[in-house]
């Protein structure tokens, strides 16, 4: 069970403010903030998604559009309705940078996407060995900077540079499909024989055979009573921590929580 640590960890946070706080008062003067926003040529003030490439640019995901920043101005790729080789969707969710410099992006419309930076267009990733990829739930980068695509009910492993997949099966304990589309926020791999997904409820998954795993415990998150959310894109994130000493933490927009495996 997770349980919320405001109280325990109050104190530690209030010394990582003050210290904080104490060394931007003493690097203030070489400390230089500017506000970007589509006066200065971004395509929309929503940002979404930031990544930066091993080129130098820096790759903003927004309520509308695509911007590159190279440190001095923006180039903007939007959605042109009968163009395929423009974003297909208008809206950018997420965006990634693999082992070999590619960037990917995930419309919000579920859609995997490929900068082609020779020709400075879009390709969509519609299949790989077989799975569709139709309204993909996430996607991530492990520290091989291999792809990994979440899907309705597979997790897929996708090497470009090889142009290898694999395709990881998650199944609930009476053997039927776990459907991560109603319950995804994060996933984390602990270990070669440990999935675990992060949502309101955390899923520890254990490898049984090859490319499948079955849920072998469950954790739900106890949290405080949330105040009225006002943003309309509004979208609830949860992001696993496995410290040196294997505590388990889970960062959220909605409070910090650590795992009590006695509760």
């Amino acid at each position: 069970m997770y349980q919320k640590a405001e109280k325990r960890l109050a104190p530690y946070l209030l010394t990582l403010i003050i210290l904080v706080t104490i060394s931007m008062a003493l690097n203030s003067q070489s400390l230089n903030i500017k506000i970007y926003t589509t006066k200065d040529g971004l395509s929309h003030n929503n940002a979404r998604t930031i990544v930066r490439d091993s080129t130098g640019f820096i790759w903003i995901g927004t309520w509308d559009g695509l911007s590159r920043f190279d440190g001095h101005e923006f180039k903007n790729y939007f959605h042109i309705p009968r163009d395929s080789a423009s974003l297909p969707y208008f809206s950018v969710f997420d965006l990634q940078v693999d082992g070999d410099n590619n960037l990917w992006i995930l419309t919000d419309f579920g859609q995997v996407v490929k900068y082609n930076r020779g020709s400075d267009n879009f390709t969509i990733l519609r299949s790989i060995n077989g799975v569709s990829l139709e309204h993909v739930i996430s996607i991530y980068i492990d520290t091989a900077g291999h792809l990994w695509i979440i899907n309705h009910n597979e997790i897929i492993k996708w090497d470009e540079r090889a142009e290898e997949s694999e395709v990881i099966r998650l199944k609930t304990r009476a053997g039927q499909p776990f459907n991560l589309e109603n319950q995804f926020k994060s996933i984390s791999f602990l270990k070669d024989s440990t999935i675990w997904i992060t949502s309101p409820i955390v899923f520890e998954f254990k490898k049984t055979i090859k490319n499948l795993y079955t849920i072998e415990k469950e954790y739900p998150i106890l949290r405080s009573p949330q105040k009225k959310k006002i943003e309309f894109d509004f979208k609830e994130w949860f992001s696993l921590f496995n410290s040196a000493s294997d505590n388990k933490w889970i960062f959220s927009n909605t409070g910090l929580y650590k795992l009590d495996k006695e509760k």
